[in-house]
Parts: structure tokens; C-alpha cells; sequence
């Protein structure tokens, strides 16, 4: 049911996303979490094994989508809209229909072109021990932040650059897609400067126990990096690829996304049997190719929109990248300097605690609070450095997306 589910999800999705009401669909994801999250803790409190543990993820995914739908569909009620679903016979005299499918089916290319990398890796990741599980967890712990920013971001930007893609238009939609870049690449470096210092740490607090030995930690933590550098890149395609779909033209995505593909094919080879550099060369040549695509669609909407002139935010982003630079400084230093006086404490508190969980307790909540306080120092000084350098959207707050 869940295939189905995610068809009305998508519609109501957008419907709601075309209304102006950006809240829900943003934080809709999050009722799958919640759902597949109190299944699990229903069925350990249960004592349920470990043998149907496959079972109850699939209930609780299954329940989340539902609860998606539901939430969606009486918000949709509340503002008056129905949901069609009925049977009708497909109107061939109304084009709307064509045009959705030529911006659809190219998209729906595109994004199985881009599950194909993944295959890619995995397959190249197949023939070293321990690689391909290293870099689902490495994806894990690095990309799942980057997606609840991608969903923040780019639920507003494909309805408000569709309201302007009338050529009349396009004047402002070159200042919307430049606002929207220096927000995409703001994030991202904000992103990398916080977690590329504490990888090795937020790692180690989120997976290492029991197997999961100090060696792991490492290597998670090494292709974590190597992530959390194509971060900013990875939200400016999704950006450039709302410009695409927004003006009706799916085609130049797809081609990209294959040369993309192809590209990506050549450089696994070239890094893993090669260079040797093993997995970290799996990513670093996604990366790469990532930035070729960024470069490919920026020269593509250039040419559509000549007012785009996407090299005038070029100055923002090098700042942003100095402030990217000095954040990660920052972070780096506070977690080292406070590591020994933390270290001292649960040391002090360790020695009066007697039951071994107990410590291992007290030394687990040492280190999650060492990564936060190394995260908030560094977001903040992140922050003060772009006021200083004067980033405009960060000085005034009215130059927002959404």
C-alpha cells in the first residue's frame, strides 16, 4: 500500500505546497520517523524477537504513510479542497495533462538515474570488506541532516519560481534563483563545517558499541567527510533542478543526469582501481561529479534566462566559505579544550558509581554533551561571521525564501 500511498502523498504534496502552506508538507516526513520509531518501541516493550523485527519496520512504514496522508488530506479539507479520488475518463482535449507528463517522466528518469549511482558504488564497495556497510551508515549520519534541509528548502522554491516563469517574469526569478543558491550553499557549508570536525565523534556516539569497534568508527567517519564536502553542492543541483521543472523543461536534467551516471561510472574505476584509494575514492568521484552537474546546469539556465547572472552571487559564496572556514576552526578547538575538562568530570563521577551500565552511561552523555556545546559554539560563530562579512540575508531577515 505504501506505493500507492506515496502517489497521494505527492499530490496532496504539492497541492498544498501550490496553496502557500509550506508547514505541513515539510514536517509530514517526520510522521513516518515517529510512527516507525514507536513500533519498534512497542514491540521491544513487548519482547517481541529479533526474527520479525523486519516485519514491524514494514507495519510501522506502512502506518507512517498512512498517518502522511491523513494529516494532509484534512488540512486540504480545512482549506476547502477536495481530493479527487474517483475514477474519470482522461480528457484528451485538456493539455494540462501532456504537461505534466513531459516534466514528470523526464524527472522520474532522472532520479533513477541517480539510485543508479548509488548501485554503482555499491557495486565497486562489493569487492572491498566492510565497504558497502561503512557507506550506508556514513550516508546515514551525513545525508539525513542534509535532507531535512533539502525538505525546508525546496518545498517553497518549485511553486514560487513556477509563479514566474512567465518570460515576463524572468527578471525576478533570476533574483529568486540567485537568493535561493546562496541559501542552498549557506546551509551546506554550514553543515560541513559543524559535523566534519566532530565526524569521528558523532560516529562514536551514535553507532559505536558492542561489534562496532573503534576501527569502524574510523572508517564511517573518513567517508563521513568526504560526504559532508559535497553538501553544499548537492542542495545547489536541487535548487537549479526546481528552476528546470519550474519552466517546463525536464529534458536538460535527464541528460545531465546521464552524462552525470556515465561520468560517475569512469571515476569509480579511476579512484578505486587506479589510484587505490578504496571507498573514500566511491564518493570523492560522486562529488566530483556533482560539481560538474552544478556547473552544467548553471551554463543550461543561463542560457534560458540570460538575466540569471548567477556570477554575481559568486562574492557571497566565497564568503560564505570564509565563514565555513572559521566555524569549523572554532569547532575543532572547543571540542579538543573541553575534552580533557569533561574527561576529568566523568572521570570524578565515574569513580562513584558502581555498576558498570552506569559508567558507561555517564562517559556516553560526556561525549554527546561535548559534541552539542562544539556544534553551538561553532553555529554560532558561523552566524556572527557572515554578519560581520555582511551577508545580506543574513542581516536582514525580510530577504527570506519563504
Amino acid at each position: 500500500p505504501c506505493a500507492m500511498l506515496a502517489g497521494l502523498i505527492g499530490v496532496a504534496f504539492g497541492s498544498l505546497s501550490n496553496a502557500g502552506m509550506y508547514t505541513i508538507p515539510s514536517l509530514s516526513p517526520a510522521f513516518s520517523s515517529i510512527s516507525i520509531i514507536s513500533i519498534i518501541m512497542l514491540q521491544c516493550t513487548m519482547g517481541g524477537t529479533q526474527m520479525y523485527m523486519g516485519t514491524w519496520l514494514a507495519i510501522g512504514m506502512t502506518c507512517g504513510a498512512l498517518v502522511q496522508w491523513i494529516v494532509q488530506t484534512l488540512v486540504m479539507a480545512q482549506q476547502g479542497k477536495t481530493y479527487p479520488l474517483r475514477a474519470r475518463w482522461l480528457n484528451r482535449a485538456d493539455s494540462g495533462w501532456k504537461e505534466v507528463l513531459l516534466v514528470m517522466l523526464p524527472a522520474c528518469i532522472s532520479s533513477g538515474m541517480s539510485q543508479l549511482v548509488i548501485y554503482v558504488d555499491l557495486y565497486y564497495a562489493s569487492f572491498m570488506p566492510g565497504a558497502a556497510a561503512a557507506l550506508a551508515y556514513a550516508s546515514m549520519l551525513g545525508m539525513a541532516p542534509l535532507g531535512i534541509l533539502s525538505s525546508s528548502l525546496l518545498v517553497p522554491l518549485l511553486p514560487r519560481f513556477s509563479r514566474l516563469a512567465a518570460p515576463d517574469q524572468w527578471l525576478q526569478l533570476g533574483v529568486e534563483i540567485r537568493q535561493a543558491t546562496s541559501v542552498a550553499v549557506g546551509l551546506g557549508i554550514a553543515l560541513a563545517a559543524l559535523l566534519i570536525p566532530l565526524s569521528t565523534p558523532t560516529v562514536c556516539v551514535v553507532l559505536q558499541r558492542q561489534a562496532f569497534d573503534p576501527h569502524a568508527s574510523n572508517m564511517v567517519a573518513q567517508l563521513m567527510r568526504c560526504y559532508l564536502v559535497g553538501a553544499p553542492f548537492y542542495l545547489l543541483r536541487d535548487v537549479l533542478l526546481r528552476a528546470f521543472f519550474a519552466l517546463g523543461d525536464g529534458s536538460s536534467p535527464t541528460w545531465i543526469s546521464l552524462v552525470s551516471l556515465l561520468g560517475n561510472v569512469a571515476l569509480d574505476w579511476f579512484f578505486v582501481n587506479r589510484v587505490g584509494l578504496g571507498a573514500p575514492g566511491l564518493i570523492i568521484a560522486t562529488v566530483i561529479v556533482n560539481i560538474i552537474s552544478v556547473g552544467l546546469l548553471i551554463v543550461m539556465l543561463g542560457k534560458r534566462i540570460e538575466c540569471l547572472q548567477i556570477s554575481r552571487v559568486l562574492p557571497t559564496w566565497i564568503r560564505l566559505v570564509a565563514g565555513g572556514v572559521v566555524a569549523a576552526a572554532t569547532t575543532h578547538t572547543v571540542y579538543v579544550s573541553s575534552g580533557s575538562r569533561i574527561l576529568d568530570w566523568a572521570r570524578s563521577i565515574a569513580a562513584i558509581a558502581s555498576p558498570v551500565e552506569l559508567v558507561h552511561i555517564v562517559y556516553w552523555l560526556m561525549d554527546v554533551g561535548m559534541v552539542c556545546l562544539a556544534a553551538g559554539c561553532g553555529l554560532c560563530v558561523y552566524l556572527l561571521v557572515l554578519l560581520v562579512l555582511r551577508i545580506k540575508m543574513v542581516e536582514d531577515p525580510r530577504r527570506k525564501i519563504v
